[in-house]
């Protein structure tokens, strides 16, 4: 009986000690939490980049915590994320890239989806640095997979989509596709048009949409100019043909 009593006590204090441990596991993955919180607060507000410092060591301490067994690779991911962010912030875009690859890994290899909304903002993220580094066609991959991503996740008029469509906008006009890059912005001037329709208070959607029309704006510019280009050229070339047609004539 007593050996009974000693197995059920050790078995008790086994089972308190595990569940000690899931508690302290949850509460340091709470402070992981709202590091990162504390983090991206100011990695959106920090404007003179006084904090980076801070942000960084915020987000390393909360990485640390996320990967400690058993790790939660969502939660790493989004770090990774905002590590990448900051570096792009600090215009360390090599480092970025390490980062923001790192966290598509992450997604791609756990998560349950191939078309989570989570995979997608890596797809932005990597898009946005490409164009920063000049890589205009890797670029434009990525917001194009985001786009397809948030079509399928959210919808075809989801607010994401319309900002996945103006990063490919960007990187076509790049890459000098004009006409490609103008369809794409409008259909990205479509959506945020249409959600500012439906909200006139969404302050965001407004500030969006006058942002898309000016580059909007810009590429019809280029467009003009291109055409105009074009036409100066024929006419150079017609007339050499003539001054060319000329001399001949006069040479005969």
């Amino acid at each position: 009986a007593d050996r009974d009593a000693d197995v059920g006590e050790g078995s008790l204090a086994s089972s308190q000690r595990s569940s000690s441990g899931a508690d302290d596991r949850e509460v340091q993955l709470l402070i992981a939490e709202v590091k990162a919180g504390l983090a991206a607060a100011r990695l959106v507000h920090n404007v003179d980049r006084s904090e980076d410092k801070l942000i960084e060591q915020l987000l390393k301490e909360s990485l640390a915590i996320r990967t400690k067994p058993p790790p939660d690779y969502s939660l790493m991911a989004q770090t990774e994320n905002s590590l990448g962010m900051l570096k792009m912030k600090k215009r360390l875009l090599k480092d970025a890239e390490a980062h923001l690859t790192r966290s598509l890994t992450l997604r791609q290899r756990h998560l349950s989806s191939p078309n989570d909304p989570e995979l997608a903002q890596s797809h932005v993220s990597l898009g946005n640095l490409y164009t920063e580094m000049n890589r205009h066609a890797d670029a434009l991959d990525h917001h194009t997979k985001a786009e397809e991503i948030y079509s399928i996740a959210l919808s075809p008029e989801h607010p994401k989509c319309a900002h996945a469509l103006e990063g490919q906008a960007r990187a076509l006009n790049n890459l000098g596709r004009i006409e490609e890059a103008r369809t794409k912005l409008g259909r990205a001037i479509t959506i945020l048009g249409e959600l500012q329709q439906q909200d006139t208070s969404k302050e965001l959607f407004c500030k969006e949409l006058v942002a898309a029309r000016s580059m909007e704006a810009t590429l019809a510019r280029r467009t003009e100019n291109r055409e105009h280009l074009k036409s100066v050229a024929k006419k150079a070339v017609l007339l050499n043909r003539i001054t060319e047609a000329t001399w001949a004539e006069a040479s005969s």
